[in-house]
């Protein structure tokens, strides 16, 4: 059975109670089929934790992942430590795509800036889907909901256009396609808030009841129409949730073009 070298940036934010908590994320996981095959495509990676505006980033040229301070602050809990492993986990898969991720980078210039962005996209969505694999294989269904990889979108479609909305991937665009060329998102993105929470939570159902566990898909099926039903009802007595209804047709209209 092969490990994770793990070392630790010594110019990083790092003190001894985060670097422990890293070393024993991996031991309820270490002997997973999947997660061998990760450490084989990685071997060694460098952690550096430091101020992180995204949470976590992985370095594909100094093979380094970077992990924010506040992911440590609930690392105590199980909860925290169910949120670190994913996010872990997430970005060495994201180093095992190093080649496929340099690959997109070279061809840059002869891409516009969405298909750059949504071939980036597909790529962490290949990530996502390796690590919900991992934490689904090895934790049983009643733990799933300590993570948020355990409910990844199975369609790309949901994923991309959570990640539009979330604005990760005008993150992508302004880091590696500025300047080549406007982004135009797949759908008119909400600036509002609450409007964006109430959307992203369509999406969420309506993602979760495509699941291919079927508990799951019939039971997000029912709260998706149930929410629908309340919103499309409420629209005509609320300007905001008047709002939230025409952002959801827009979604539905780009879902039903993929799925």
């Amino acid at each position: 059975m092969n490990h994770l070298q793990v070392t630790f940036d010594r110019t990083s934010y790092s003190l001894l109670p985060e670097q422990n908590v890293v070393k024993e994320l991996f031991a309820p996981i270490q002997d997973q089929c999947q997660f061998q095959e990760l450490i084989d495509k990685v071997q060694s990676v460098i952690i550096k934790i430091d101020p992180c505006s995204l949470g976590a980033q992985s370095n594909l040229i100094d093979r380094c992942v970077v992990l924010d301070p506040s992911l440590f602050i609930n690392a105590g809990t199980h909860e925290g430590k169910c949120r670190l492993l994913e996010v872990l986990l997430f970005e060495l898969e994201n180093l095992a795509q190093t080649e496929a991720f340099n690959s997109l980078c070279s061809r840059a210039a002869q891409l516009d800036p969405n298909q750059f962005v949504e071939e980036f996209e597909r790529l962490e969505f290949l990530s996502g889907q390796k690590t919900q694999a991992i934490i689904r294989d090895r934790f049983p269904q009643e733990e799933w909901r300590n993570f948020r990889f355990a409910y990844l979108p199975s369609h790309f479609i949901d994923y991309y256009l959570m990640q539009q909305i979330l604005e990760h991937s005008q993150f992508l665009w302004e880091q590696h396609m500025y300047g080549k060329g406007a982004y135009l998102p797949t759908v008119s993105l909400p600036s509002d808030e609450e409007i964006k929470a109430y959307v992203l939570e369509y999406l969420r159902l309506a993602s979760e009841a495509k699941d291919p566990v079927l508990s799951i898909a019939t039971e997000a099926q029912k709260q998706l129409d149930q929410y629908r039903h309340d919103i499309k009802i409420l629209k005509d007595h609320s300007e905001s949730i008047g709002r939230v209804w025409e952002r959801i047709q827009d979604v539905e209209s780009a879902r039903s073009k993929y799925i």
